[in-house]
């Protein structure tokens, strides 16, 4: 149990001589304690030297009485790890029912695909195989065959708890502003340069804005939204990014506070964000392939205005006819003739 010889405490005696006594409890290495158990000793040791006193100890701690009498009927002196926390796992345990068969099956299936999800080795096991298992049980039978990382588990649910609105499959951009893709290049300069560009583009007129900074963060993602509302001739009631950290923080904050719809694209799906990604393409094969390459951070965003410019007025764009996306723009948000309001 790692205990060691027991501490001795001097003890005055009637006649003002000091004999010596054994103390109250074992003696045993802090660091063979969890931290936990530490502290539940650190009360039993205020406890007993405070006259047993148990609401001063509680108010001292600041724990319920029911919680210190709870590990005080647990604590034995001489064996200090029955002040370590006990596993709640229950004593009967429901034994799996799943038929060997079963379990060879979603095992093997499993190490021949090992991306598909549990839905998917559930559909496929009754489609090839006539085998029906739910997706809950075979998530089950990975778990316990050691299929599934648990590094991998860990993350997944730490994405699934932080709450990240997708777009509505009911909403479809067709007027200007409607929904605004935004996502991020990695641009490597000479000198060994590391910059990152941010681009948005609006879905219904393909007007795009782009602007370099030094740094991948949240903040520079905020001051780009603003630099997109200053730039495009519409309002802007939605954007959609990936799910990368620099679009959570003072960007989400800066969607919130313009009143502007923030979505997130489901994870490992960049289709999600097609027109961005199409457009981050063409950058690469109409701008940085073509222009010579800068150093300087404010030389390189003048070049990407003008080209901004371009693009938006000058270059046709075949997905809009032949026109531009200003072009584009001036025709769809103009007055109709039959419109009785004009």
């Amino acid at each position: 149990m790692g205990i060691s010889v027991s501490r001795l405490t001097l003890v005055r005696t009637g006649a003002g001589g000091i004999r010596t006594a054994r103390a109250p409890r074992a003696y045993m290495h802090p660091h063979k304690l969890s931290r936990e158990a530490r502290q539940r000793l650190k009360w039993m040791d205020f406890h007993r030297t405070h006259g047993n006193n148990a609401s001063l100890t509680c108010r001292h701690y600041g724990i319920s009485r029911d919680t210190f009498y709870r590990w005080k009927a647990r604590y034995d002196p001489l064996d200090l790890s029955t002040l370590e926390s006990r596993s709640r796992a229950p004593q009967n345990q429901r034994t799996p029912t799943t038929a060997p068969e079963t379990v060879r099956l979603v095992v093997r299936l499993r190490d021949a695909n090992p991306e598909w999800s549990k839905y998917k080795l559930a559909v496929v096991a009754e489609r090839d195989h006539s085998v029906t298992v739910s997706p809950s049980t075979v998530g089950r039978v990975l778990t316990r065959s050691g299929r599934i990382s648990s590094r991998r588990a860990a993350k997944r649910r730490k994405a699934a708890r932080t709450r990240r609105t997708r777009r509505p499959r009911e909403l479809v951009a067709s007027m200007p502003g409607e929904l605004v893709q935004v996502d991020t290049k990695h641009l490597y300069l000479p000198g060994g340069l590391k910059r990152f560009q941010f681009v948005a583009v609006d879905v219904a007129t393909r007007v795009k804005v782009t602007e370099v900074y030094a740094t991948v963060s949240s903040r520079s993602a905020a001051s780009f939204l603003s630099t997109v509302a200053s730039r495009v001739p519409f309002e802007v009631r939605a954007v959609q990014t990936d799910n990368g950290s620099e679009y959570l923080g003072e960007f989400d904050r800066a969607c919130a506070a313009r009143g502007v719809a923030h979505f997130f694209s489901h994870p490992h799906c960049p289709k999600h964000n097609a027109f961005v990604e199409r457009q981050i393409q063409t950058e690469i094969d109409e701008f940085h392939s073509l222009v010579e390459p800068v150093s300087d951070t404010a030389e390189l965003n003048d070049l990407l205005l003008a080209w901004d410019r371009f693009f938006n007025e000058v270059r046709p764009h075949q997905s809009l006819g032949y026109l531009t996306p200003m072009a584009y723009y001036r025709r769809i948000t103009a007055p109709r003739a039959d419109d009785p309001r004009t």
